[in-house]
Order: structure tokens, then C-alpha cells, then sequence
């Protein structure tokens, strides 16, 4: 009777237990309310599983610095010796505790050293938070482009069917309708095949934001972002202060490493200190001699002045310092190429009709078809041209999105972004 309740209160406490050693992965479990397309980007920075094993690495290595504090432990050093002196017995012995002092900052490299591995932890943490807002924002405006070209090919679909179905309820067709039936189900198909196409890439996004918000996809499809109205403009120079981007605080935390690595190697170049009191004693079988003194051992270094490990150092200094260099001139190419392909994007948009005002063409072609004014073909290449239209201009969209975000990120202000 009492089983049931036991495995209860057992299974509670383990929970509390769970929840107290890891709070960092019970917050992160924990729900994330989402009522717009920018909380769903929000819920994504903060609940996507490649963030949490990056977060976690952040955290591993923030122990480093703990790690390189630590200094030697001391050493106790003992003998004891036995043996006969005319005809007494004699024991003799002597205990040193030493400390170890590392000379030359070995122990302030070591930190140092420490601490700019975990800001290129952060920085890490910052490249993965970059590329998961990218493709958040790139796939819910991609779905929403989805959702408008499955309603066209529906709504295309529903037109092919009805004049179909009036074709087909004719008891006697002439050579020329024959031909026109047979064009309609040709071309019904092949809107159907490009319907199959856009539902699996729509499941392919849908899943891959689901894995991101562990939200159901169904909340996910209706937090689609509305279609840009107004591109902000872009100067061709980049805003002043801007430029923190992941990429470069990589760099800059490769060079700060080499260069505490740099001083750390020149450090190792010193010995180590051992010194402590020593304390001696000489024991007869009737007294007992007493002496205490100062003991220290200190390597010469004469043969060993860690040549070798301070020029590896010193080239990987140097090696750091011009990646940074490369980098930002890769930079400062890359917002420039970024910048060409939004300002031509832009263009494109300006000057191409939106999907939406497409639809009252093909309703009058509709019209005249029905009044037997024009021939069949027009009205599949109507709405051929009317979906490749729509297409171009998605594909116009969302290269000028991807290009915008991405000078975001060179800029370092995608995160204060809205999308």
C-alpha cells in the first residue's frame, strides 16, 4: 500500500535533487512564452541545443583561471639512518619541508593565459548565437514566402480543376479542346509536383525552428514575420564603434592567447625555488644531538633557457597578430560585398510588382477565357508567369534579408535588431 507513495516522494526528491545540481539545464528546459515572430527569434537564442553545448564549454572553460591560480603543494623530504659508533648504536635524521616558488611569473602567465582561453570560449558562444538568429530569421520569412505560394498554387489548382470539370461535362469536344483538357491536366501536375516540393521544404523549416523552440509546429506557423515594407538604407561606411562581431573577437582572443603564451614561455625560462627549514638530529643510546638550519635547491639554468619553447611562441605570436590583421581586412571586404548584394537586391524589389498585386491579372484572363476571348494556353501561361514572378521576387527578398542581417552581424548590432 505504501510502495506507490514511496517511489512518489522518491521520484520528487530526485527531481529537487536534479533541479539543485543543474539549474543552468532546468532553466534552460523550461518554457519560453511566445506571442510574435520576434519572441520566437528570442525563444530560439535561448533554448537552441547547439547554444547549450556552447554555453557549457563558456562555463568549463571560465574554471580555467582557477586552475592556472593554483600553486605547488609543499614537499616534506626525510631520511633516516642506523648504524654503529664504537659501542653505541646511532640513528641520524634529517627533515626538510619544502615550498616551491615559481620564479619569473610563471603562476600571473598561467592566468593570464587562462583567461583569454575562455574569452575565445565567449567568442565561440557568440559565433553560434550569430548563425542560429541568421537562420531563425532566414526560415520564418522563408515560411511565410512559402505560405503565400502554396495559396497561389491552390488557389491555381482550384482554377485548372473547375475548368477542367467544365471540359469534362461537355458531351463532345473539338479537336482544340481535346487539346486544351489534355494542356490543363498537364499543367495541374505539374503545380501539384511544385505543391509537393514547397510542403516538404516548409516540414523541412518547420522542423529544424521546432528543433530550435521545442515549441509545436503549429505555434510556430502562426508567428510567421509580415513581408518587409520599408529596407533601411545602409551607408557604405560602417557606423562608428561597431565591428564586435564573433569573428573578430575570435582573433582578438587568438592573439591575447599567443601573447600571454608568449610570456609564459619566457617564464619557464626561470627555475623553480625549493626552500624550507631543515631539521637534523643525532642520537646516541645516551644523548641526542639537535641542529636546524635552512635548506633551498635552485636549477641552474645553464643548459636549459627554454629556447626553443620561446620561439614556437613568439612565431605563434606573430602568426596570431596578422590573422587579426587578415581578418578585418576580410572584414571590411565582406561588408562591402554584402553591402553590393542588398543595395542590388533592393533594386530588383523597387522595380518588380509584388506577388500580391499579380492577382487581379490573372482574374481578368480568367474572365476573358470563360467568355471563350482567349485561348487556353494564355491562361496557363499566365499563371506560369505570375508564380515564376512570385518566385523571383522571394528569391529577390530573401537574398536582400540575408544580406542585411549578415552587415548586422559584421556590425555587431544584429541582436539589438528587430526582424
Amino acid at each position: 500500500m505504501f510502495a506507490p507513495k514511496r517511489r512518489l516522494w522518491a521520484g520528487a526528491l530526485a527531481l529537487i535533487a536534479c533541479l539543485a545540481v543543474h539549474p543552468r539545464r532546468a532553466a534552460a528546459e523550461a518554457a519560453c512564452a511566445i506571442r510574435s515572430a520576434q519572441e520566437l527569434v528570442a525563444c530560439a537564442l535561448e533554448r537552441h541545443p547547439d547554444l547549450a553545448v556552447a554555453a557549457e564549454a563558456e562555463a568549463r572553460d571560465r574554471t580555467l583561471p582557477e586552475i592556472a591560480r593554483q600553486r605547488p603543494n609543499p614537499e616534506l623530504d626525510s631520511r633516516i639512518l642506523g648504524g654503529k659508533s664504537a659501542d653505541d648504536s646511532l640513528v641520524t635524521t634529517e627533515t626538510t619541508l619544502f615550498t616551491v616558488w615559481e620564479l619569473g611569473g610563471k603562476r600571473r602567465s598561467r592566468v593570464a593565459a587562462a583567461q583569454a582561453q575562455g574569452r575565445a570560449a565567449q567568442a565561440e558562444t557568440l559565433a553560434v548565437r550569430e548563425r542560429v538568429l541568421l537562420e531563425t530569421v532566414l526560415a520564418l520569412h522563408r515560411l511565410r514566402q512559402i505560405r503565400s505560394e502554396l495559396a497561389h498554387i491552390e488557389e491555381t489548382l482550384a482554377v485548372f480543376g473547375k475548368i477542367l470539370r467544365l471540359y469534362r461535362a461537355r458531351p463532345f469536344l473539338t479537336p482544340e479542346q481535346e487539346v486544351s483538357l489534355a494542356s490543363f491536366e498537364l499543367a495541374g501536375e505539374d503545380y501539384k509536383l511544385r505543391k509537393s516540393r514547397l510542403t516538404q521544404d516548409k516540414f523541412n523549416l518547420l522542423g529544424a525552428l521546432r528543433i530550435a523552440t521545442r515549441h509545436p509546429l503549429e505555434d510556430i506557423a502562426r508567428l510567421l514575420p509580415p513581408a518587409p515594407r520599408r529596407w533601411p538604407a545602409i551607408d557604405g561606411a560602417a557606423p562608428e564603434g561597431t565591428g564586435r562581431n564573433a569573428a573578430l573577437q575570435r582573433a582578438e582572443a587568438a592573439r591575447e592567447e599567443a601573447e600571454t603564451q608568449a610570456r609564459l614561455a619566457r617564464s619557464e625560462a626561470w627555475p623553480d625555488l625549493r626552500i624550507g627549514p631543515t631539521l637534523e638530529t643525532e642520537s646516541l643510546s645516551d644523548a641526542t644531538k639537535t641542529t636546524g638550519g635552512l635548506h633551498f635547491a635552485l636549477p641552474l639554468p645553464v643548459l636549459n633557457r627554454n629556447a626553443g619553447g620561446r620561439a614556437y611562441a613568439q612565431a605563434e605570436k606573430i602568426r596570431a597578430e596578422s590573422a587579426l590583421a587578415a581578418e578585418r581586412g576580410k572584414q571590411a571586404v565582406d561588408r562591402e560585398s554584402w553591402l553590393s548584394r542588398y543595395r542590388a537586391a533592393r533594386k530588383a524589389l523597387a522595380q518588380t510588382p509584388s506577388p500580391t498585386a499579380l492577382g487581379p491579372r490573372h482574374a481578368q484572363v480568367e474572365a476573358f477565357f470563360e467568355k471563350g476571348l482567349v485561348p487556353s494556353t494564355l491562361v496557363i501561361e499566365v499563371h506560369r508567369q505570375i508564380n515564376e514572378v512570385a518566385q523571383t521576387y522571394h528569391e529577390q527578398e530573401l537574398a536582400a534579408l540575408e544580406a542585411l542581417w549578415r552587415l548586422y552581424i559584421l556590425e555587431g548590432r544584429a541582436f539589438a535588431e528587430k526582424i
